[in-house]
């Protein structure tokens, strides 16, 4: 079956909310709790070399960043 061009185009509503992607993943403490866990496990994966080097990374990557710094009347009048 033949699709129509309209089918084809991107609309709001066949779009992904990535605001809400946050409510898809569940809370990890909960998680934890139900395999009688706790956030020493966080410690323990920190432990494991990749993991760690990749969270220094990151770290890094986010100290670097370019974050354009504005005076508090200019960024209310972004707003605008």
């Amino acid at each position: 079956m033949a699709k129509k061009l309209s089918d084809e185009i991107a609309t709001r509503k066949r779009s992904i909310n990535f605001y809400s992607l946050g409510s898809y993943l569940p809370d990890p403490d909960i998680v934890l709790r139900k395999q009688d866990k706790d956030v020493k496990i966080y410690r323990e994966l920190f432990c494991d070399p990749h993991v760690f080097a990749y969270s220094i990374k990151k770290s890094r990557e986010l100290l670097i960043a370019n974050y354009p710094i504005k005076e508090l009347h200019e960024r209310q009048t972004d707003r605008d």
